[in-house]
């Protein structure tokens, strides 16, 4: 499969010589492999709330008191979420859990919280979801504490295997080819003339890229779209700014072939927004060489 992901990056840009962006994603997104089917996994012992709690607890206790303050209950969000947490979301979330009212959160208030979100069906979880940016959040607090009282793999990006700021260094060329990709993604999406995309505007550049690409039901919601917006958001604004998608580019310009692989792995989401991405740099090229 790893050579096979590769060798779909790699045509991409060969594609495009012949073909419009349209069909070279078309034709990329057929030739991505079904993955093969596992061997049937070891089932893991799953933890109660009680010991997964206990587990974890030391980490975030910064100050050992025996209860989560608020500052380090932004630090238990941005740990299960994967992205940074606004004072009011934390404070909901305190709040939520926290039964006698101290505005702190006891280890059995976690335990009780915790037993009682993830009983939560699929169809639940994405009803309370819905409700807002606060209950998205919990949800996805509830969604990576099922993984890990197995121990399973988080489904975070803790590491943003990308190249860090300040390791790549942009040559002229670079610079020239990615704002031309970047004027073209504003020219397209940027609709309410801001200078920047929001949640709704990159749901719909995700969208586009997932229709183009042939795999509709990949379309994110916009929780789903504000949270991978959030991954990409340099300075916690909510918000993309040129110089935050004109790094994201560049990094993954500079990606390795393990780093790519990883990349795409994640979702099929991730992989059309690279497939994406990958089209408009090669259309830049195009325009660079004519």
């Amino acid at each position: 499969m790893h050579s096979a992901l590769l060798d779909l990056f790699d045509s991409v840009f060969a594609r495009l010589s012949s073909n419009s962006a349209a069909v070279a994603i078309r034709e990329a997104a057929r030739t991505i492999p079904s993955a093969p089917k596992p061997d049937a996994p070891k089932v893991a012992e799953k933890l109660s709330p009680e010991a997964f709690v206990a587990k974890i607890w030391g980490t975030f206790d910064l100050d050992g008191d025996g209860a989560l303050s608020a500052e380090e209950t932004t630090r238990l969000l941005h740990n299960f979420t994967g992205h940074a947490v606004t004072e009011e979301i934390c404070a909901k979330f305190l709040k939520s859990i926290d039964d006698d009212g101290d505005a702190k959160i006891q280890p059995d208030e976690l335990s009780n919280f915790i037993k009682n979100g993830i009983k939560l069906t699929a169809a639940e979880r994405k009803e309370y979801s819905a409700r807002s940016d606060a209950h998205g959040t919990i949800i996805e607090f509830f969604n990576e504490v099922d993984l890990r009282l197995t121990g399973e793999k988080t489904s975070l990006p803790q590491n943003r295997e990308m190249p860090k700021v300040g390791t790549v260094k942009e040559t002229k060329e670079e610079e020239t080819m990615i704002n031309s990709v970047v004027d073209e993604i504003w020219k397209r999406y940027d609709k309410d003339g801001t200078n920047t995309i929001n949640a709704e505007e990159f749901q719909q550049l995700m969208s586009d890229a997932c229709e183009t690409g042939g795999d509709p039901a990949a379309k994110p919601t916009v929780l789903e779209s504000r949270k991978f917006l959030r991954f990409l958001d340099e300075d916690g604004n909510d918000t993309l700014d040129r110089h935050e998608f004109h790094n994201f580019i560049l990094y993954g310009t500079h990606m390795s072939d393990q780093q790519r692989i990883d990349y795409a792995e994640r979702s099929p989401m991730h992989a059309k927004l690279m497939i994406f991405i990958s089209v408009l740099i090669g259309e830049a090229k195009k325009k660079q060489a004519s």
